[in-house]
């Protein structure tokens, strides 16, 4: 009795051709996880622009770094709506210099804050409110 050769490798068996689709599809997925992200951000914006505004603070700013050049600036900040509460407003830069500026210029701002009235927890802070604040110069 004779047994034939079969070649039992399949493309999908190779781990070099596995790790090459992965990666080709590594960097559309990250697009588009990102668009979603943006467009998230944004959405949540808008939905704020009509809820009610208090004044808050900037309590704590830091830097962070992901260590693919992008450097997050992050503010903590408290507002009053019955009760103190607080919240988180974070923006990526490409230089550690311009983050750390930001987060320096921020820290101690009094801010507008919008929240919603259905659940006060749930507060956003504006880009438009942080840029002009931001540009404003430090008291």
């Amino acid at each position: 009795m004779m047994l034939a050769y079969t070649d039992s490798t399949h493309w999908y068996s190779d781990s070099h051709t596995i790790r090459a689709l992965l990666r080709l599809i590594e960097y559309p997925l990250a697009f588009v996880i990102g668009s979603i992200t943006l467009w998230w951000h944004k959405r949540k914006q808008k939905i704020a622009l009509d809820w009610p505004v208090v004044e808050g603070c900037v309590q704590f700013a830091h830097v962070t770094a992901d260590g693919n050049s992008v450097y997050t600036g992050t503010l903590d900040y408290s507002y009053y709506v019955g009760e103190y509460r607080s919240g988180s407003y974070s923006r990526d830069f490409t230089s550690s210099d311009a983050a750390d500026e930001f987060v320096m210029t921020m820290k101690g701002k009094k801010i507008p804050i919008h929240y919603d009235p259905s659940n006060p927890d749930q507060s956003v802070l504006e880009d438009t409110d942080v840029e002009q604040q931001a540009q404003l110069s430090p008291a």
